[in-house]
C-alpha cells in the first residue's frame, strides 16, 4: 500500500507542470500587421529581423516553457511582385533546409500541407519538432508554425491546440 501511495504521488508530481501549463489562460495572439492569429498558452515574446537588404522581414512570436517551445514566424517580402515569380517549392525547400541547419536536425518525415505548404517532422539532440510552412500567395507571406518538445509534438495537447488555432487572416 505504501508503494502504491508513492507511485501515485510521483505520478501527480510528474504531471503537475503539464497540468499547470494547460490550466493557464490561453492568449489569442495577432501580430501588429494582423496577418494571422494563433493561441499561445501564455503571453508570447515578439521579435523582428530583416534579411537580404530589407527584402524580407521576419516577425517571430514564441512561447517557451521548460518542456516546450511554440513559435510562429511570418516572412513578408518588400517587393510583392518579385515574390509572385518565386517557385513555391523552392521557397519551401529553403525554409526546410534553413530550419534543419539552424537546429542541426534530421528529417523524420515531410509531406504536403494544404493549400501551399509542407509539414516537416524533424529531430535533434534531445528534442523533436513539427513545423508547418505555408505560403500565402495573396499576401506574399511565408508562415512557419513550429512546436519543439522532448517527445512527439503531435502527442502534446498544448501543441495540438496551438497548431489547430493558427489562422491566416489576410
Amino acid at each position: 500500500m505504501k508503494n502504491l501511495s508513492k507511485i501515485l504521488l510521483l505520478a501527480v508530481l510528474a504531471l503537475a507542470p503539464v497540468q499547470n501549463l494547460r490550466a493557464q489562460a490561453w492568449v489569442t495572439y495577432r501580430p501588429p500587421d494582423g496577418h494571422y492569429e494563433v493561441k499561445f498558452p501564455g503571453q508570447p515574446k515578439e521579435r523582428t529581423n530583416s534579411a537580404a537588404a530589407g527584402a524580407v522581414q521576419v516577425n517571430v512570436a514564441s512561447f517557451s516553457s521548460p518542456s516546450k517551445v511554440l513559435m510562429v514566424s511570418s516572412s513578408g517580402f518588400a517587393n510583392d511582385c518579385a515574390v509572385k515569380t518565386i517557385d513555391i517549392n523552392k521557397l519551401l525547400d529553403n525554409a526546410r533546409d534553413g530550419v534543419l541547419k539552424s537546429f542541426n536536425g534530421q528529417i523524420k518525415s515531410e509531406k504536403k500541407y494544404p493549400p501551399n505548404g509542407r509539414e516537416l517532422a524533424f529531430q535533434g539532440q534531445g528534442f523533436q519538432a513539427l513545423q508547418r510552412s505555408v505560403f500565402n500567395s495573396t499576401s506574399c507571406r511565408l508562415y512557419q508554425v513550429m512546436a519543439i518538445t522532448p517527445q512527439d509534438p503531435m502527442a502534446d495537447p498544448d501543441a495540438a491546440i496551438f497548431f489547430s488555432s493558427f489562422k491566416i487572416l489576410k
